[in-house]
């Protein structure tokens, strides 16, 4: 593979007015692809300032996912891909990054993987509808401020859960009472509205939202017919979780529903989610077999265990080349394709409003007595 690697670090200061400017869609040379990745590694921010905004971990961060990247064009590189990657340096600075998308040499590549976090991703995302230019949110699901079908979300935020979630459901307890609390908060109200719309439109689904208000109270889930359960309980508070399952008994009867963020509760109640049987809605799982190839050639090359964010950044690099290197110039007619990936599997759509492509794709985990056990995708 053809891997040219500039190292592009911009440093803070005073610049001109930034404005943009309409251009036609680049035009992709032979098979080389171009690609501009932007991340705060904040190599030229001072000690003072860089102790004060905390940005050791962020630091981190951006160079496990470019680690990831870097082990991804490895594997590619056996497959004939050739590509300019050029990496700048945002430093989690808004100037900074207005201050790269200045520079001419970008408004000629194929593809951007950045920024790092929200505000940068809204920045980057009118610069690319103008320009005509498809970008990557590596690490977190964006809603774009501007409606633009160039921003390509891979990571499954919580609002998008309800299309696997459904199919599973439908796979697994068509013939179930499901029965649904929330904590109240804006994105779990939303989801729990829209896995009821989804039941409405297939008419195969019993779903009921139930008040949690003070708390759940255990005739209101047990089923008064021959059909089995499914308490479904979305929320990350752990406070919220626990004080729901207090006052739930007959847990046999019923099989508990939860969401990835109780995985990493400090003080789980294990022994109520073996006796329900507790399913979990996640959009990041790595199965150790599937990723053993990637671990080893990680190991060989950085001397450590690879984390979420070097996954992602492997996954991403990965599905973003194989596409542009089976399709060339029309690898973003593709998008649409279900990619199987090692945190979690690529399935895009197109938002119907803001245009842009969001991941729907998520693994429904089991918790058995020897472990987490995969049940869907």
């Amino acid at each position: 593979m053809k891997k040219k690697i500039v190292i592009v670090l911009i440093f803070l200061g005073s610049f001109a007015g930034f404005s943009f400017v309409n251009k036609p869609a680049p035009q992709f040379r032979g098979r080389s692809f171009k690609i501009a990745l932007l991340l705060p590694f904040c190599s030229g921010v001072p000690e003072a300032e860089f102790k004060r905004k905390k940005l050791a971990p962020i630091q981190k961060a951006a160079l496990e996912y470019y680690e990831g990247i870097l082990t991804a064009l490895d594997s590619l590189e056996k497959l004939g891909f050739e590509c300019n990657l050029t990496v700048y340096d945002t430093q989690k600075d808004s100037l900074t990054t207005l201050r790269i998308l200045q520079k001419p040499e970008i408004k000629s590549v194929d593809f951007i993987i950045g920024p790092l976090f929200k505000e940068g991703v809204n920045m980057l995302a009118g610069f690319c509808l103008q320009n005509k230019i498809y970008h990557l949110s590596p690490l977190m699901s964006v809603v774009s401020s501007v409606s633009t079908p160039y921003l390509i979300n891979t990571n499954t935020d919580i609002s998008n859960f309800d299309k696997s979630i459904t199919a599973f459901w439908v796979r697994d307890f068509d013939k179930a009472n499901i029965y649904i609390i929330h904590d109240g908060k804006k994105n779990m109200k939303a989801l729990a509205e829209k896995l009821r719309g989804n039941a409405d439109s297939i008419n195969r689904l019993h779903i009921k939202i139930l008040n949690a208000v003070p708390y759940l109270k255990t005739e209101d889930i047990i089923s008064t017919t021959e059909r089995s359960a499914l308490l479904l309980m979305l929320s990350n508070d752990e406070n919220w979780v626990n004080r729901q399952m207090k006052n739930v008994k007959d847990l046999e009867n019923f099989t508990l529903m939860g969401l990835e963020s109780w995985l990493d509760f400090k003080s789980p109640d294990f022994e109520k989610w073996t006796t329900s049987h507790c399913l979990f809605a996640t959009a990041h799982h790595v199965n150790i077999l599937n990723a053993k190839g990637f671990r080893e050639l990680f190991r060989k090359k950085y001397y450590t265990e690879p984390n979420e964010y070097s996954y992602k950044g492997f996954d991403q690099m990965l599905y973003i080349g194989k596409l542009y290197n089976t399709y060339g110039a029309n690898w973003t007619d593709h998008l649409d394709e279900t990619y199987e990936a090692i945190h979690n599997n690529f399935g895009l759509d197109q938002d119907p409003v803001n245009k842009q492509w969001i991941n729907t794709e998520i693994k429904i985990l089991k918790l058995e007595e020897n472990g987490l056990m995969q049940m869907y995708r």
